[in-house]
């Protein structure tokens, strides 16, 4: 009985305990639910939640797109350019613009094709104005900043009416240099600088009235000949003629300007206004010009080689009904350029049929004849089938060329 007692006593105070514990989390719910109040009793738990926020940050990396480097084929190519630098160029038609923009040319690429674009759908003389790929990419939201920065510009052609266009513009390794040279055009022809020669490498370019034209250079002994190019209409050519001296011991002799450039002597700068005051225009050329009466196209040889003449253009076969006008080179003999140039050696045919020299009728070699610089000198083509006979009222001075 006593130990019952004792039992009882033990259950009383563990139903207390519990009594307290549920009073503690009792949650008190009053419904105003028809004037009846309904009590339930909740055990809340509290969780502690950590959230841990991850930021990522993504990098968009925008990729300039550089020049098209491809050489296209002959079937497919405006220009071809032999880049004898250093340098990864990009090339645009007139100035440096996005949409001017017609490729790339690789370091040391030889005979490289350009894309023949929109632009390219007619005849037409250009500019050819390179700049570094280093340029390019580091003026590229403004790629006018590099207008008289080029790291050249060349005097251009595009013709329609030739199959491949493969005259090579070609690029001096001597440009991209620590020194510079400064070309202001203040004339009204467009001017190349040329190297060692008036028919030597093109340093540069600069259009008529365009000064300020800068050109990186190494260092090194320079002589640099000015020489003035225009596209005459009329013949559908470009015409080319230097600077010469008019009296004492230079006379005759082309205009030349001799510079040293090094660390000392970094820069120079030239005005082409002082290359045609005082002095004569001399044609760098005598000029052929060939009217086609035949049945076929035809075109202009030298002796027994295989290849053909190729005009300034870049044009090799004369058409029935159509002409064309073929440059002889003056020779150089010492420090001048003579002023005709001798030759027998000149025959019409095409790729199936040998032809006939000029004005000989035959197989044999022709007459010679003296074409004198500045000159035209004409020939009438007439002839059925593969057969071709020459006029023999050769023109022996026909006109002068204008310049």
């Amino acid at each position: 009985m006593k130990n019952n007692k004792w039992l009882i006593m033990f259950a009383v105070m563990v139903m207390f305990a519990v009594g307290c514990q549920i009073g503690d989390n009792q949650v008190a719910v009053n419904s105003n639910d028809g004037g009846s109040t309904t009590t339930s009793t909740t055990s809340t738990s509290t969780t502690s939640t950590t959230t841990t926020t991850t930021s990522t940050t993504t990098t968009s990396t925008t990729t300039t797109t550089i020049a098209d480097y491809t050489s296209y084929p002959e079937n497919n190519r405006s220009v071809t350019v032999r880049n004898n630098s250093t340098k990864n160029l990009v090339a645009f038609v007139g100035s440096p613009r996005e949409s001017n923009l017609i490729g790339g040319v690789p370091a040391s690429a030889g005979n490289h094709g350009l894309k023949k674009t929109a632009f390219f759908s007619k005849s037409t003389d250009f500019v050819l104005f390179l700049v570094t790929e280093e340029d390019y990419r580091d003026n590229i939201a403004d790629l006018s900043k590099l207008d008289n920065q080029p790291f050249t510009r060349l005097y251009a052609y595009y013709n329609t009416e030739s199959s491949n266009n493969n005259s090579v513009y070609e690029i001096s390794e001597k440009l991209g240099g620590d020194c510079s040279v400064t070309l202001n055009n203040d004339t009204d022809y467009n001017v190349e600088l040329r190297r060692n020669s008036i028919y030597g490498q093109t340093i540069g370019y600069a259009g008529k009235r365009t000064l300020l034209t800068t050109f990186s250079l190494d260092e090194g002994d320079y002589y640099f000949f000015p020489v003035f190019r225009r596209f005459d209409t009329n013949s559908g050519e470009i015409i080319t003629a230097f600077p010469a001296y008019t009296s004492g011991p230079d006379e005759g002799l082309a205009i030349v300007k001799i510079q040293s450039l090094s660390k000392e002597n970094p820069a120079a700068e030239f005005y082409a206004s002082e290359w045609i005051t005082g002095v004569s225009f001399s044609s760098s050329a005598a000029y052929i010009r060939i009217y086609n009466g035949a049945t076929n196209a035809i075109s202009l040889f030298k002796g027994t080689n295989s290849t053909a003449e190729e005009t300034s253009t870049g044009k090799k076969l004369i058409n029935p009904g159509q002409s064309c006008m073929f440059e002889v080179e003056m020779a150089k003999n010492g420090d001048k350029y003579e002023n005709y140039a001798q030759s027998s050696q000149y025959r019409i045919g095409n790729a199936v049929n040998f032809g006939v020299y000029l004005t000989s009728g035959t197989k044999d070699v022709g007459s010679v004849f003296d074409f004198y610089a500045g000159k035209i000198y004409t020939i009438n083509v007439s002839g059925t089938d593969r057969t071709y006979s020459i006029d023999t009222a050769w023109m022996d001075v026909s006109t002068d060329m204008p310049f």
